[in-house]
C-alpha cells in the first residue's frame, strides 16, 4: 500500500491473520490466504488463543459466576461479594455489557432495564459510550485523511511537478516563477 507506514501494514496483516485463525483456517490456510509469510508469525500466532482480556484482570469464570448472580436478581454489591471482587469491578462489568447491548442494537429503554441501571447512570454510561464512538469515527476520519495526503505527497513525488503544480506556485509567488 502507498503512503503507509510498513508498521502499520505490519498490523494491518497481522490483524487479518488473527482474524482469519480465529475464523478456523489453519496457520498455513491463513498464511496463504494472506499471500504473505513473515517471521512475525509466531508472534501473530500468540496472539489468536487470547481473549483480548487484560492480564491483570479478573478470571472470567469469576465475571461469569458474577452474571449469573446479577442476572438472578441480586444487585451490583451482593454480585460482587459473591465473586469477591471491589464493587468498581462490578460496575465496569456492568457498562462493558451496555456497551455491548447498544452497540449491538438494543434500545436504551432495554438496556436500562435488563441491566437495572438507574436513569443518572445509565445517562453517564451512554455520554461515554458515544463519546467512545465519536473519538474511533474521529480517529478513523484522521487516519484515512493522513493516508490520503501521504499517498498524494508520494504521487506528486514520482510525477514531479505538473503544469497545475507549476502554475499554482507561479500564481502564489511571481517573483519565484521568474527565477526558474
Amino acid at each position: 500500500m502507498a503512503g503507509i507506514d510498513k508498521e502499520v501494514g505490519y498490523r494491518f496483516l497481522r490483524d487479518r491473520y488473527v482474524q482469519l485463525r480465529r475464523g478456523g483456517l489453519s496457520a498455513g490456510d491463513a498464511v496463504d490466504a494472506l499471500g504473505f509469510r513473515s517471521s512475525r508469525l509466531p508472534d501473530w500466532e500468540a496472539l489468536v488463543g487470547r481473549d483480548g482480556r487484560h492480564h491483570l484482570r479478573v478470571d472470567p469464570s469469576r465475571e461469569r459466576v458474577f452474571w449469573a448472580a446479577f442476572e438472578g436478581g441480586a444487585d451490583c454489591d451482593a454480585a460482587c461479594r459473591a465473586v469477591g471482587v471491589a464493587r468498581s469491578t462490578g460496575y465496569r462489568w456492568i457498562q462493558r455489557r451496555f456497551g455491548e447491548l447498544r452497540s449491538s442494537g438494543v434500545s436504551l429503554t432495554r438496556s436500562i432495564r435488563v441491566l437495572r441501571l438507574t436513569p443518572r447512570r445509565a445517562e453517564a454510561f451512554e455520554r461515554e459510550r458515544q463519546a467512545t464512538e465519536r473519538r474511533k469515527r474521529n480517529a478513523a476520519t484522521a487516519a484515512h485523511r493522513d493516508a490520503l495526503h501521504a499517498s498524494a505527497g508520494l504521487v506528486d513525488a514520482m510525477l514531479g511537478e505538473t503544469d497545475a503544480t507549476r502554475r499554482r506556485r507561479e500564481r502564489a509567488d511571481p517573483v519565484l516563477a521568474v527565477d526558474a
